[in-house]
């Protein structure tokens, strides 16, 4: 639902320090509805001002005061998964283990000393080693990747 801010203070006094080591600038804000809280912003001209036509959630309450989340109102209507990676193309868990472990084999097939190395040697000291860590996993019933 958009929202217009129809009053908005700035609050110093709850000015707070992020983990990254950036301030968070407070403001207390009251839109049309009658909503009124405290919305955090990076900098002490946030893009929002009285006037401006928002989207704003309570995000939590702490002893009767609120903590708003203000968006853009074209953000409003957006699915909350759509900023979620898509990890549809990582296939199922055993493929994702086969090619993490066929990769761990390739690497260090490449590094193992090997005299006239060849792609073909590579490519059997790779297979051994995911025979001899495919025998490791079954024998001792390890979480081996």
């Amino acid at each position: 639902m958009t929202q217009k801010i129809v009053e908005m203070k700035r609050r110093s006094d709850k000015d707070w320090q992020h983990s990254s080591g950036s301030t968070m600038f407070v403001f207390e804000i009251t839109v049309d509805d009658g909503l009124t809280g405290y919305a955090n912003a990076r900098s002490e001209t946030p893009w929002y001002n009285v006037g401006s036509e928002v989207n704003a959630t309570v995000r939590s309450n702490h002893n009767g005061e609120n903590t708003l989340k203000v968006d853009k109102p074209e953000f409003a209507n957006a699915p909350q998964n759509a900023m979620q990676p898509n990890k549809s193309f990582l296939g199922t868990s055993s493929d994702t283990d086969h090619s993490i472990v066929a990769s761990w084999a390739i690497d260090h097939a490449m590094k193992w000393p090997q005299a006239n190395k060849s792609i073909d040697s590579v490519r059997e000291t790779a297979k051994e080693l995911m025979e001899l860590q495919h025998e490791l996993k079954v024998h001792h019933k390890s979480k081996f990747p």
